[in-house]
């Protein structure tokens, strides 16, 4: 199990790295993939507090399921942003 979720981990984050370089480097898309990277960022940091929290490790569960909220909010807040309302 810990072996697939470190794989999982790396792909997603290589999934994030990617979407960023196509939203610096394109203008049209970058209105997409921003959102989609702030996305990503939550299912990673949430998979990996609710992966930490299985094995007992407190602290880092607790320090994950932040960065997973300020993802999640920075995915909302760019897009509402994408759509005009903010």
């Amino acid at each position: 199990m810990k072996e697939r979720y470190r794989t999982t981990t790396v792909c997603l984050s290589l999934l994030i790295l990617t979407m960023v370089f196509v939203a610096a480097s394109d203008r049209e898309l970058s209105r997409i993939c921003i959102p989609l990277a702030f996305f990503a960022g939550t299912m990673l940091y949430g998979a990996g507090a609710s992966y930490d929290r299985k094995a007992g490790k407190k602290t880092a569960c607790r320090f994950q399921g932040v960065c997973a909220l300020l993802f999640l909010a920075a995915g909302i807040f760019s897009a509402l942003r994408m759509g005009g309302i903010l």
